[in-house]
């Protein structure tokens, strides 16, 4: 089955391998379960079948085959061929955590952040953050793309002492590592510390390095961002036309800077035409979600309007 899959001295086949690895779970082969369980969940070789995937990585996990907890706990998790539980999701997420495996910790490290399964803890999320931002072990078949995701929320926690105790250069040297590795939203937090120097100095060349290919991502608050720096021409020549395209892309998804940015591009006719009723509409829309600046532009909005 392992060789049908892989196409290793044979054609590859999703048929085969799934004929074969069937054959040996029948057997009680524990790893070929496993396989079993991975086939059935992504639909190779045969048809989707959570229920089927649940059965086989219970199977393997009874016998204590590490690499089941993960996925029996992203099964209950999400509700998937079982009732959605996280209180056993929370279980799996542990054993499976405790066993080394990264996607395991930082899905147990987000369960603890958002109190689901039962407790809330932000020291324990950022203790699991950081095992998995720090962990070097890796499971043969483990896919790694949670290893970011791990080094941007633990360099956050220390940036903004959460959980833990504050230490904004380490932080940043969480945050750059998951930068460079490509996650948005860490890009995107660099690039906005860049463009208004909270913690990092200001330097609009470091902002638009980090800013534009997270907005390109469609990252929201990189979108905010790269329009604020086409507004006001930081680092960048002065667009109103680019402004109002990555505003708009990142006011639709309801990012409040953008918001804000859009109600001023309205109200001076910046790129549109002068437009003090959407103005105010979307400066009342920043308000409700709590913009600092949006009662004092409301008003003065409000004040053009009765002239």
């Amino acid at each position: 089955g392992r060789l049908y899959s892989k196409g290793q001295g044979v054609e590859m086949s999703d048929e085969l391998a799934f004929k074969w690895t069937y054959c040996a779970a029948r057997q009680w082969n524990i790893p070929a379960m496993y396989r079993l369980a991975t086939m059935y969940e992504e639909g190779k070789g045969t048809k989707v079948s959570y229920e089927s995937a649940y059965f086989y990585y219970l199977q393997s996990s009874v016998n204590r085959y590490a690499l089941s907890y993960y996925p029996l706990g992203r099964l209950y998790y999400n509700g998937l061929g079982v009732e959605r539980s996280h209180g056993k999701a929370l279980k799996y997420f542990r054993r499976a955590a405790k066993f080394g495996s990264l996607p395991a910790q930082v899905a147990l490290a987000r369960m603890y952040e958002e109190g689901k399964g039962g407790l809330q803890s932000y020291e324990l999320a950022a203790y699991w953050y950081k095992r998995a931002a720090d962990n070097k072990q890796m499971y043969p078949e483990e896919d790694r793309s949670a290893e970011s995701e791990a080094h941007y929320k633990y360099g956050v926690y220390l940036l903004r002492g959460i959980g833990t105790e504050t230490d904004e250069e380490k932080g940043i040297r969480y945050i750059m590592t998951a930068a460079k590795a490509g996650h948005t939203a860490a890009q995107a937090l660099l690039g906005r510390m860049y463009l208004t120097g909270d913690v990092l100095p200001v330097s609009y060349p470091h902002a638009l390095k980090w800013v534009l290919p997270a907005a390109e991502a469609g990252e929201n608050d990189a979108r905010a961002a790269l329009g604020k720096m086409y507004l006001y021409g930081y680092g960048v020549e002065q667009s109103y036309a680019e402004a109002l395209k990555w505003l708009e892309q990142a006011a639709a998804e309801r990012q409040v800077n953008a918001v804000y940015d859009l109600a001023y591009l309205y109200e001076y006719g910046y790129g549109v035409p002068l437009d003090l009723a959407t103005a105010l509409r979307l400066y009342r829309k920043a308000r409700r979600k709590h913009h600092p600046d949006a009662d004092r532009a409301i008003e003065r909005v409000k004040g053009k309007m009765t002239d």
